[in-house]
């Protein structure tokens, strides 16, 4: 089970990564962040560690 602090820092990588990857395809880097915490606290619910 992922601590508070683990589950901030999941979601924080997250949104970096996909902001960055978003930028350099020239994509909203804000759109792919929204799209990627959602799938991750989604995943985190269904996984019983949020």
């Amino acid at each position: 089970m992922l601590t508070e602090q683990m589950h901030e820092q999941v979601i924080y990588e997250a949104t970096r990564t996909a902001s960055t990857i978003a930028i350099n395809q020239g994509l909203n880097p804000v759109e792919a962040a929204v799209a990627v915490v959602t799938a991750a606290l989604a995943a985190a619910e269904k996984l019983g560690a949020s």
